[in-house]
């Protein structure tokens, strides 16, 4: 295994996407070792920051493509995805849920999956007593 030096992992970084595998691949040492460089590497640092390019990168690809997607409108699952993480700020989100398998004698016989605002509705509900209010 190689050693690693500043100019080796300049030239490992390119094409990298910040993944750390593929810049110890590049250089012929493993994945651990790139790592530890890294951690020792000064939060201001070129090297840091070139890292941080190279993952930012890859995000913004992957970002356009989810764009593209969204413009042309027959891709609902990215829709919805794309709302649930940049669209929170307006309400979207995915809605959070529960499962509760009913069963009788060790065999479910009914699956649910009940968003939790409902099953905050049943709740409050079931806390109220007999004469209608809750305890």
């Amino acid at each position: 295994m190689g050693k690693i030096t500043p100019n080796k992992f300049k030239k490992a970084l390119e094409g990298s996407a910040g993944i750390l595998s593929i810049i110890a691949q590049k250089m012929g040492v493993s994945r651990v070792a790139v790592w530890k460089y890294v951690e020792k590497l000064d939060e201001n640092s070129e090297l840091k920051g070139l890292l941080k390019q190279e993952t930012e990168r890859l995000i913004d690809k992957a970002e356009y493509h989810i764009t593209n997607k969204v413009n042309e409108g027959n891709d609902m699952g990215t829709i919805r995805w794309f709302l649930a993480v940049k669209g929170k700020h307006r309400g979207w989100q995915e809605p959070s849920k529960t499962d509760i398998n009913v069963s009788t004698q060790g065999s479910t016989i009914i699956h649910l999956n009940i968003p939790n605002e409902v099953l905050e509705i049943i709740k409050q509900e079931n806390e109220k007593d007999q004469y209608g209010t809750n305890t």
